[in-house]
């Protein structure tokens, strides 16, 4: 529901509190400050270089498929991604990182101590 406001019969608004100063009389205060306009702010990124650099051509087909099959030919145990950990061992390494480290154990926290195990090659 709208609310009823007071009107004059001219037709200019009326305030509910007398006191309220008149908008004419707060715009004349407020037109004898000077107001200096800052300098505009550039929001752009200047690149360092103008040019795109291109990206490497991507390697032939043939030559990642050799690779791969000679690093699957010359893996060893200790070397062999297909090969899963024993999950007591994977524990039980990053128990060992977590003490190192000083952070406690947790849901949270095991995964990141069972790639830092992995990637310490305590496993």
């Amino acid at each position: 529901m709208a609310r009823k406001r007071a009107h004059d019969t001219d037709g200019t608004f009326v305030g509910d509190n007398p006191e309220t100063p008149q908008v004419n009389e707060a715009w004349q205060e407020t037109e004898d400050v000077a107001i200096s306009d800052p300098e505009p702010v550039n929001l752009e990124i200047q690149s360092p270089d103008p040019e795109p650099i291109a990206a490497p051509p991507a390697p032939e087909k043939v030559e990642v498929e050799t690779d791969v099959r000679t690093k699957l030919t010359t893996r060893t145990e200790e070397n062999n991604p297909f090969v899963p950990t024993s999950p007591a061992v994977l524990e039980a390494a990053a128990k060992k990182v977590a003490e190192e480290e000083g952070f406690e154990l947790n849901r949270g926290t095991s995964i990141g101590a069972r790639l830092l195990a992995r990637s310490r090659k305590m496993v």
